[in-house]
């Protein structure tokens, strides 16, 4: 029997996404920005090269072999799901509201979150957090002997240069699929109790996606408090396609009666909010801003913007805590 050749490249952002900001009249090329060293490329980029990584959703199987495909068959057909509802968003037809079911609105917030939690940003988090427990545990059982004594020459060595530089921990990549998968479940819940609003760009401009392209932060007006993308007073903004951007905003303290006429509203993006929503999606790039338009006015924004990042990190050299960097622009503007 032949088996399957395992596909090597496997997007952390979706092909089938970043097409929806192509520039026109291609449908795989994209204008990349480096954040961190302030460049447009030089020529615009393939799709097909942007935001991936080898065998980035290998797992083991039972019998403790790798298996690099089940995973990412999974994810296409989350994947497809989510750009058909995109696909199905009309914003040709000047309207108040947008037509979504109870059912794709489901499949979008999925797949919304599953990119907020695929990406580098959630994963070499989760990754670093299991490394850090087990060099932590190591050094609890070494210094209450609950592990065999080692040889004198290492014992000696480890009493010079402490247990951390001696041995090397490896965490296997895989560790963060599970936590990934949970954690993608428990936002698009979260979603689904929020009050989406969709926009639409002003004249001539268009919205911008990165390689981090789902931003999260406190929306305006609330309770400033530590918060995660599952907090009810989380805001959730992403371009879904340079023509039209999703902000999932807290429904607490809204009365039901306006709630339901802001749900699932279609605005034209004033100037401000185009700044605020494009902000955001750079502020959350770990590196790489797509755009269908090669300008200086993006690149000088971005490059304002080197410092920031949106991902799951250590913070604290002496507490170890593990947190979430929020994205500092979500509450720079009511877009609501």
């Amino acid at each position: 029997m032949n088996k399957t050749i395992p596909k090597k490249t496997q997007h952390f952002i979706p092909q089938g996404y970043l097409r929806k900001f192509s520039i026109e009249g291609e449908k795989s090329l994209i204008w990349q920005y480096d954040k961190l060293n302030g460049l447009i490329s030089e020529h615009p980029v393939s799709i097909r090269k942007v935001c991936f990584r080898n065998f980035y959703y290998y797992q083991r199987d039972n019998r403790g072999e790798i298996d690099h495909i089940r995973l990412e068959d999974a994810f296409s057909r989350v994947e497809n799901a989510g750009i058909k509802v995109i696909n199905k968003l009309n914003t040709e037809t000047p309207t108040s509201k947008l037509i979504i079911t109870g059912e794709e609105c489901g499949q979008l917030s999925f797949f919304i979150a599953l990119m907020l939690t695929r990406g580098p940003g959630f994963r070499d988090g989760i990754n670093q957090t299991y490394g850090w427990v087990t060099q932590q545990s190591l050094n609890i059982l070494y210094d209450t002997g609950k592990i065999p004594e080692p040889p004198k020459i290492l014992k000696d060595i480890i009493a010079k240069k402490g247990i951390d530089n001696v041995i090397d921990i490896k965490i296997f990549p895989e560790v963060s699929l599970k936590p990934m998968i949970e954690m993608a479940r428990a936002v698009a819940l979260t979603m689904l109790k929020k009050i989406w609003i969709f926009y639409i760009p002003s004249d001539k401009n268009t919205f911008i996606t990165s390689d981090n392209p789902v931003s999260f932060g406190l929306a305006e007006g609330l309770p400033n408090v530590p918060m995660g993308p599952l907090h009810p007073y989380a805001e959730i903004t992403i371009p879904l396609k340079n023509n039209l951007a999703l902000t999932v905003t807290p429904s607490v303290d809204i009365p039901k009666e306006k709630a339901s006429e802001l749900q699932y509203l279609c605005l034209k993006a004033t100037e401000q909010n185009m700044i605020c929503i494009n902000k955001r999606t750079a502020a959350a790039a770990l590196q790489y801003v797509y755009s269908s338009q090669n300008s200086e006015e993006l690149l000088s924004l971005i490059k304002s913007l080197k410092n920031k990042s949106q991902k799951l990190v250590t913070s604290g050299e002496e507490k170890k805590r593990f947190s979430i960097v929020e994205n500092p622009y979500l509450s720079s503007g009511n877009l609501t």
